[in-house]
């Protein structure tokens, strides 16, 4: 018996699916400007317009001819056979998905060259009113009503106008709709600052947003940071015969005191916490930046790798493969390409640890100044331990003599219950800023405690005492108060 087909066509509840993929505010935003940058647009004005409580989009790009713009708005519009080697998109699915998430209507008008206006709209009131999926175009009189329609396009001769509005879940939740826009869109500048910042800092496009131009970052800090060999590594592509690249570079920043105000600048942030955050893989598809921050599993986030920085370049020939999602959001990482790319993360730690052992450590005394804690990897875990060469430490066992062990012992309880754990996690949650040690007016006051403590002594023999316990933390970071004392 040969097989019977019946249309199932989706049902209108499906837009509740629909509208809940997982977009945020930035990722919708960023959805949207993908299509500009595939229409060669080159300036893209993000406009907030509080008296329609209306969200623009506006691009210069090549804008669209009716009934290209009709096939655009469809869902799932793109097949991966007739997607360009420089497309953004994914599914032909960004601009509505997008726009779903963040509310009911969706207005987009646009032109080509020598081509007419044309205005299409999605209504999502009215597709659950009616109970179909009915896409409305625009009269003329319509169109030309709308935010800005009518004049850019009496200075352009093609572009692109999506207009946002009934934003119901972001009203919902918030006290002061307005407000929460403006907000918004201020966090906003950062996110796409960074997610298109490769097309930014090339001059390829302006983005601006409420008329400020996105400014230029450089999450990598190029020309100061500690660059790695690049490695080219060839991927079959599948179910044909082309080969693509996967371009990977290793970066390590300078050690952040060492970072000027300019270079915060470029990064995005002067928060120390935030940027150990970032530490991990950039992962871009076509120059859009698309993952950040993140080890995607093959080691873990550390204090000592905040410095690192893996760039990952693919095509979007290998999002299957990769797992690209609907929202450009998430990846996976191929399995055939984890050593390769543990050997770059490995690379990249290792000096991104080096530098911060020794920035964190003493390196700007000699060798002969004793730390107060001394540390060891035993089993990949560090240990911590106090010094008993500290000079106090063997003045304290020469005055207790016989009962010089009770300190021994006391010193090793207090490394051996180090809370390394606790440590660690405030580390991770709370801003990161180094120890300072005590002013010259207590590390003196200390000094002659110790002194007073120092029966039997002549003044020779405390100048020489005092001249080993300046060689040690943390009366090291305070040479120049140490002939002052022996005066006093």
């Amino acid at each position: 018996m040969s097989e019977q087909f019946i249309s199932k066509p989706p049902k209108t509840a499906l837009l509740d699916s629909i509208r809940s993929i997982g977009y945020s505010f930035n990722s919708a935003l960023a959805d949207i400007i993908d299509n500009s940058i595939a229409a060669s647009a080159k300036n893209i004005d993000i406009v907030f317009i509080e008296a329609k409580q209306a969200l623009l989009i506006i691009d210069d790009g090549n804008g669209m001819t009716p009934e290209q713009l009709d096939i655009a708005m469809e869902l799932g519009t793109l097949k991966r056979s007739t997607r360009k080697t420089d497309d953004l998109g994914r599914f032909g699915l960004g601009m509505k998905t997008a726009s779903f998430s963040q509310c009911k209507r969706l207005d987009v008008t646009s032109k080509a060259a020598n081509s007419e206006i044309t205005s299409m709209f999605w209504d999502l009131d009215i597709v659950e009113e009616r109970n179909e999926w009915l896409v409305g175009t625009s009269s003329s009189e319509t169109y030309l009503s709308l935010p800005y329609v009518q004049e850019f396009f009496s200075s352009h001769s093609k572009g692109t106008i999506v207009m946002l509005s009934k934003f119901d879940r972001i009203k919902i939740s918030a006290n002061n709709f307005e407000t929460t826009m403006q907000v918004k869109l201020v966090e906003a500048e950062k996110y796409l600052s960074l997610v298109f910042h490769k097309f930014i800092n090339d001059k390829k496009i302006k983005i601006r947003i409420n008329g400020n131009e996105l400014s230029k970052l450089d999450p990598f800090l190029m020309g100061k940071s500690r660059k790695m060999p690049t490695d080219v590594i060839p991927y079959q592509v599948s179910g044909s015969h082309n080969e693509a690249r996967i371009i990977v570079t290793g970066y390590v920043l300078p050690y952040f005191k060492d970072l000027l105000p300019a270079d915060f600048e470029k990064l995005g942030s002067n928060d120390n916490s935030e940027i150990r955050n970032n530490q991990g893989f950039y992962i871009y598809r076509g120059d859009r930046l698309i993952i950040w921050g993140t080890w995607l599993g093959l080691t873990v986030t550390s204090e000592l790798y905040k410095a690192s920085r893996i760039e990952v370049c693919i095509p979007n020939s290998l999002d299957d493969i990769w797992e690209i999602d609907v929202k450009k959001a998430s990846a996976v990482i191929p399995n055939t390409l984890k050593n390769r790319l543990k050997a770059h993360i490995q690379a990249a730690n290792n000096e991104s640890r080096g530098i911060t052992i020794r920035r964190t450590g003493n390196e700007k005394f000699n060798s002969n100044y004793e730390n107060v804690w001394l540390s060891e990897t035993i089993d990949n875990s560090m240990e911590f331990k106090i010094n008993n060469k500290l000079p106090l430490v063997a003045a304290i066992k020469k005055e207790l003599g016989e009962k010089s062990n009770l300190l021994d012992v006391l010193l090793k309880d207090i490394s051996t219950n180090l809370p390394k754990g606790a440590i660690y996690t405030s580390m991770a949650e709370i801003k990161y800023v180094d120890a300072k040690t005590d002013g010259e007016e207590e590390i003196k006051a200390r000094v002659f405690s110790i002194i007073e403590s120092l029966n039997g002594l002549n003044r020779e023999e405390i100048i020489k005492y005092l001249e080993v316990l300046f060689l040690s933390e943390p009366y090291c970071y305070h040479q120049s108060i140490l002939d002052e004392i022996k005066g006093e």
